[in-house]
């Protein structure tokens, strides 16, 4: 399974490549985005998953963290991540 789930950080070299070859710096981002994978894949997950990324964004270090969209920085969210592998799972 391990092998599965290191799809997602392969992924996620491919989509950071990509924002920065547009233009963006993506420095927080991908470290949140890093964050994240490091969680699913330490779960199994080779696909991004709506619960997994709840559970992710509930173990934010502050209250302020966990109330704030991370939708809202700048196309860092698993979300968008997942549209741009297509590895959705609900």
């Amino acid at each position: 399974m391990a092998g599965r789930s290191a799809i997602l950080s392969q992924d996620l070299a491919r989509y950071v490549a990509l924002q920065r070859l547009l233009g963006f710096k993506f420095r927080i981002q991908h470290i949140l985005l890093r964050g994240f994978v490091a969680f699913a894949e330490e779960h199994g997950d080779g696909q991004v998953k709506n619960a997994r990324a709840l559970a992710w964004a509930a173990h934010a270090p502050s209250p302020e963290q966990r109330r704030m969209p991370r939708g809202n920085l700048g196309g860092s969210s698993p979300p968008r991540l997942s549209r741009y592998t297509l590895g959705i799972e609900a």
